[in-house]
């Protein structure tokens, strides 16, 4: 299997690409702020969040260099989420010690 990459994209597509990421992102980042244990975790999920809102909206939909890393970057930061998530639900599935 060869590997991705971005040239030739219509740049409509990319931004598309690149706001659908940033959105993926976001919902991960909502799942971790929602199983947080506590109010100061919460908070820094939330400002992550926003962060995320913040970059996305200063990349321009013309800066195709800006987006391709942001899309990269938050790529593996949702990925290394859905890691932590998904080991979070499989502890919560272990019998409990008696």
């Amino acid at each position: 299997m060869s590997e991705f990459t971005y040239d030739g994209i219509d740049p409509v597509v990319l931004y598309d690409m690149f706001y659908e990421m940033g959105t993926q992102l976001g919902g991960h980042i909502i799942a971790m702020a929602r199983t947080s244990n506590n109010e100061a975790e919460r908070t820094y999920w939330y400002h992550r969040l926003r962060a995320v809102d913040d970059e996305r909206d200063s990349i321009d939909w013309r800066d195709a260099d800006a987006q391709i890393l942001a899309i990269e970057r938050w790529k593996q930061e949702r990925d290394d989420l859905v890691a932590i998530l998904e080991a979070a639900r499989q502890d919560a599935r272990q019998p409990l010690a008696v």
